[in-house]
């Protein structure tokens, strides 16, 4: 609170003293040093305050921009699309408007808005020529594949642009997933091998010996002609246990890919070549 109003103070006296391009000049670079220092939440209201006092909108388009990118470093990524849309609409410059839709393609990745992304990106693919941003295109389609899923193609992408070792290590985190058919068939064959396969040995077991159990009592009433006492255990019993140990293989596939896959997606965030954040 203290730092806002000594930045406030600060921006009606060179409001007041400095003429208009001057004053505006200056409240710029204070917002854009602000933002360099990482300092988002100052930078925001900095910028914010240029856009206020700039009646003529020379400094619109390049303070919506750094408002938008702020936001998206910050997670808010309605936000930040919604103020890289305000600079678009501003800007004149077609090297800055690749930029400004470069930063609405990776909040809309980030998140997860992943078709709208995908649609941008191939918009641009129509009209760019430059090899660089090509290539800058072809990794932006890998993260988007990666946050849809789609590791095979993600991981294609990223070797196609170059980068190798990013596709080895999605191709090793993905080919570490589960599948939720195998765990389904292995416990319907064998209640509890499903838990089993996805290392939960534990759990398997107790499911393999719970049916087992209230298999046994079902068989063993049956055996004994008490009908009624055979067809309670095996329908309420037997059956629940059965079919809740197929879907409780199901559901351990799941947390467990979603595990791996937040890993992977982790790993690409943090991909220091090119980031999206």
């Amino acid at each position: 609170m203290r730092r806002f109003i000594i930045a406030s103070v600060f921006a009606l006296v060179i409001n007041t003293l400095m003429p208009g391009q001057d004053h505006l000049n200056l409240q710029f670079k204070l917002a854009e040093d602000l933002y360099a220092a990482e300092k988002y939440f100052d930078a925001v209201t900095e910028f914010k305050r240029l856009i206020f006092f700039d009646s003529t909108n020379s400094f619109k388009s390049r303070a919506e921009y750094y408002i938008g990118v702020s936001y998206k470093k910050g997670g808010f990524f309605q936000e930040a699309i919604e103020h890289l849309t305000l600079a678009q609409m501003q800007n004149r410059d077609d090297e800055f408007s690749y930029r400004i839709r470069v930063e609405i393609i990776k909040s809309n990745i980030l998140r997860r808005t992943v078709q709208k992304a995908l649609r941008d990106i191939g918009e641009l693919e129509a009209v760019i020529n430059d090899k660089d941003k090509k290539t800058e295109l072809k990794l932006l389609k890998g993260f988007a594949y990666a946050f849809s899923g789609r590791w095979e193609t993600s991981s294609q992408l990223f070797r196609e642009a170059g980068y190798p070792a990013v596709s080895d290590s999605i191709d090793r985190i993905s080919g570490e997933m589960y599948s939720e058919t195998k765990a389904a068939i292995f416990s319907a064959v064998i209640p509890g091998t499903g838990q089993i396969y996805t290392g939960n040995y534990l759990n398997g077991i107790i499911s393999l010996g719970m049916n087992a159990l209230t298999l046994y009592l079902t068989v063993n009433a049956l055996a004994a002609d008490r009908i009624f006492d055979g067809a309670a255990v095996g329908n309420f019993l037997w059956y629940r246990f059965y079919s809740g140990n197929i879907s409780n293989a199901v559901q351990f596939v799941r947390q467990k890919n979603q595990q791996l896959e937040n890993n992977a997606l982790l790993m690409l965030q943090n991909f220091d070549e090119y980031r999206l954040d």
